[in-house]
This record gives structure tokens, sequence and C-alpha cells, in this order.
């Protein structure tokens, strides 16, 4: 590879009016590059060819991933008893985004009992991230009833959702 330069105004003015164009291969990379140079087409050929010069080119990931999840082991609650949620019960994985960017959002249920944040169990909540679940923050609220509980919720990233249930 030649050294990193600055690209000459006519090279910059073909790339901008698509005679030369970059297409990213899709991989997570940020960063990529590639070699040019220039040879003039003349009558009679004089076969100049310019030094290479190697274009970095800084690459914005999308995200384009949806979130994955896992149900490893069902829930158990004693009746009556505040139970928190783990890794082990649901898990959300994205491997473009982060555990503070993957949302639950409830959409039915639970059936017998309630999603609470774990320093305020009487109040019942509707949505939280996977790192709520990470960090200790989610509990169940178990209504009382011998009864198993069912729960569909939604989950997400900024771009995808899956949707799922779960007894």
């Amino acid at each position: 590879m030649g050294p990193i330069s600055r690209l000459t105004p006519a090279v910059v003015l073909q790339m901008r009016s698509l005679k030369v164009v970059y297409e990213h291969d899709g991989s997570d990379t940020e960063l990529d590059n590639f070699t040019i140079s220039i040879r003039r087409h003349q009558q009679p050929p004089t076969h100049f060819r310019s030094r290479p010069r190697d274009v970095i080119v800084a690459v914005r990931p999308i995200n384009d991933e949806p979130p994955r999840l896992t149900l490893a082991a069902p829930l158990e609650a004693w009746s009556g008893d505040v139970t928190p949620l783990s890794r082990k019960s649901l898990t959300a994985e994205d491997a473009d985004s982060g555990p503070e960017a993957l949302w639950f959002i409830v959409t039915h249920g639970p059936t017998n009992g309630h999603l609470a944040r774990v320093d305020r169990h009487s109040k019942p909540i509707s949505n939280f991230t996977q790192l709520d679940i990470d960090n200790g923050l989610v509990v169940f609220v178990h209504g009382g009833s011998y009864f198993s509980s069912l729960l569909t919720y939604l989950a997400l990233d900024k771009t995808r959702r899956f949707r799922i249930s779960f007894q």
C-alpha cells in the first residue's frame, strides 16, 4: 500500500459523480481502505500512472440484527412471593445493541401478579431493559393464585421487534 495522502480534486469529483463507487461488504467493521491510482488514456498512449494512494473509509454501522431471545428456564415463584427476573429466565441478545438498548414491552399480563422494579413492588411496570434484568432490578410480584401466570411481551431494539409469550 502507498502512503496515505489527500486525494486530488479530480479524483474527488470522479468519486462524487459516481465514477468511483465504494461498496461495503456488510460486515460489522468500522474501518476499511482501498488503494487507488489514476491512469491517463490518450492518443498516442503515454502510459502515465499516478502513484498508488490509500483511501481510508470510516464505515457507519447500522443496526440490522434482530434481538435473539433465550428462555432457558421457567421463572418459579412461591404463591404471594416477590421473585427477581434473571438471565436464566429471560435473556435478549443483539450483536448490534448493548443490554441497555434491548427493551422488553409487556403487551399482556402477567395474569397472576405483576412485574415491578425491585425498589417499588407495589407499582406495576410494563417496560424494562435487558440491563435492568442483568442488574436484578426487575421482579415478578406473584398475586397469590396457585395457577401459573402468562406473560406476553415484545423484545425490541431501535429497529427490530420480536414477540413472545411465556408461562
